[in-house]
């Protein structure tokens, strides 16, 4: 098990070493952070010192360079198209383009090297083609491996899925299984846990210290409300509050969710939370967002956003004698994207 671990952190020829997550470590940070502007505005200037002429010398078009960043953030940060492009600029001086791109009514300013390989958010170069290329195949890799098995049947089938809150796909998944939970509620076993790793008393998560607190926030929701209640609460976030959480005190009125309740047990409880949850996914393996797991196997219709009936069949399918909800039909519309984080 150790040995496939190690294997796994050094799979991403974009960034490494990686652990639980398509990224590295490295990225502490949240990507609309501006709080790094800094951090990244000097990995770039060393960058374009060490490579000078665009890295490789072969220099697109401003109008080339708004698009490629517009349609990147928009297919693998936020699977919404809310991603829209404000303006381009040339920084001659540092051998870069700054595009400036809206995001849920904030201006995000995005980098990108001359000819369009690597970009920076915020939180340091990501080779784009690498990147693209490791998620493809992390995506393929866990579906063909998904197909092998077979589901085991139960009188009450165990559901868990394993996200991180502020991994887009995570998200969609969240907003497809809202459906199935509503339907099936107490006749499974449900279970939603956080994808993240603990270093002493330090927690690390792949979208940055924001991320972190709003696993926090979620697993409080979870352990003084339960399941159906983060659901709500979790969703409204995802609708409504960006990708730093700063309107989840309005979510939380929303699912009936006592605002003080939930700071105080992020404050006493939400760094045991967070070790109890690196030890969950540890345990199921569960090293990507979203990972959906019904009575022990992966399920690869997680990868079908958007298709609630693809999710209800799946976990219907894991019932000894299947219950009468079952033959409701959902949505099954589906989205374009199939990745992770």
């Amino acid at each position: 098990m150790e040995e496939e671990k190690k294997e796994s952190e050094q799979e991403n020829p974009a960034t490494s070493p990686i652990k639980k997550s398509s990224l590295t470590e490295k990225i502490r940070e949240n990507p609309w952070s501006v709080s790094t502007f800094i951090l990244g505005i000097l990995v770039i200037i060393l960058l374009v010192t060490t490579f000078s002429g665009g890295l490789t010398g072969n220099v697109i078009s401003a109008n080339n360079a708004g698009d490629k960043v517009v349609n990147f953030l928009n297919k693998y940060l936020t699977l919404d198209n809310g991603i829209t492009l404000k303006s381009v600029e040339e920084d001659l001086d540092m051998g870069i383009y700054i595009v400036k791109v809206d995001y849920k009514n904030s201006t995000i300013p995005t980098y990108l090297s001359y000819d369009g390989k690597y970009i920076d958010w915020g939180v340091g170069m990501i080779n784009i083609d690498s990147y693209i290329k490791y998620i493809n195949s992390k995506t393929s890799s866990s579906t063909s491996s998904n197909q092998q098995e077979k589901v085991p049947k139960t009188e009450k089938p165990s559901v868990e899925l394993y996200i991180m809150s502020f991994c887009p796909y995570g998200n969609e998944a969240e907003k497809t299984m809202q459906s199935v939970y509503d339907l099936l509620k107490d006749k499974v076993n449900w279970s939603i846990h956080f994808i993240v790793s603990v270093t002493g008393n330090t927690v690390n998560s792949l979208h940055g210290q924001t991320e972190v607190i709003e696993n926090e926030r979620e697993a409080c929701v979870i352990k003084n409300y339960g399941v159906g209640t983060w659901f709500t609460f979790a969703n409204y976030v995802n609708n409504n509050c960006g990708s730093n959480g700063s309107c989840w005190q309005d979510a939380a009125r929303v699912a009936n969710v006592d605002v003080n309740n939930i700071n105080s047990c992020v404050t006493s409880s939400g760094l045991d939370l967070m070790k109890a949850e690196e030890a969950a996914s540890d345990a199921a393996g569960a090293n990507g967002s979203p990972t959906l797991i019904i009575n022990g196997v992966n399920s690869n219709a997680v990868y079908q956003y958007g298709n609630s009936e693809a999710y209800k069949g799946a976990i219907c399918e894991a019932f000894k004698d299947v219950p009468t909800q079952c033959s409701q039909k959902l949505s099954s519309s589906t989205t374009s994207s199939s990745g992770n984080c």
